[in-house]
């Protein structure tokens, strides 16, 4: 936990060096919703995610050689097959990092106008009241937080598949160590 609060302090003072270095072009062309989200972001990420992700891969490498060692010793024959479907699992896994990470990617991107709509909502309240445009804000916010579903059900879908595959192939593994 001391290891990943030191490197999200840096990463934020790192993110708030940048931005002091920033001209006043960025700020009046980029939305403030995206500078919000790609501040907050990465430091949750940082925060909550790495110490469970290094959990989950010492588990899933453990649980990897133990099956290997399990199998190995039961029935040396399976070695060959076994190191066949660990090639062929890493590929198919590779694709889907690949896969993963884009959607991440389309997540973030989705968030942003998420973020600055409601700021703009926030700082207009008072002028989209007055000319009647609080139901169209609502409509750009609505389509916003729609696109920004649908990227984090594919997102989930993907990851649920990669889950499953991977007990999958572990299970048919052990299977045919025990056959």
């Amino acid at each position: 936990a001391a290891y990943t609060s030191k490197i999200s302090f840096q990463i934020y003072n790192n993110l708030v060096n940048l931005l002091f270095d920033k001209k006043m072009e960025y700020f009046d062309t980029t939305p403030i919703g995206q500078i919000m989200n790609l501040n907050t972001r990465d430091i949750d990420n940082v925060d909550t995610n790495i110490p469970g992700t290094y959990l989950n891969l010492f588990s899933g490498i453990m649980q990897i050689l133990g099956s290997f060692v399990l199998i190995s010793t039961s029935n040396v024959i399976l070695i060959p097959v076994i190191v066949f479907i660990l090639i062929i699992n890493g590929f198919i896994l590779k694709k889907y990092l690949n896969v993963s990470m884009e959607f991440r990617r389309l997540e973030q991107i989705s968030m942003s106008p998420i973020i600055s709509n409601l700021i703009e909502i926030y700082n207009g309240l008072l002028i989209y009241r007055s000319y009647k445009k609080v139901s169209y804000q609502e409509s750009v916010y609505k389509r916003n937080v729609n696109l920004m579903n649908s990227v984090r059900f594919h997102d989930r879908l993907i990851t649920n598949f990669g889950n499953f595959y991977t007990e999958l192939i572990m299970s048919l593994i052990i299977g045919i160590a025990v056959y």
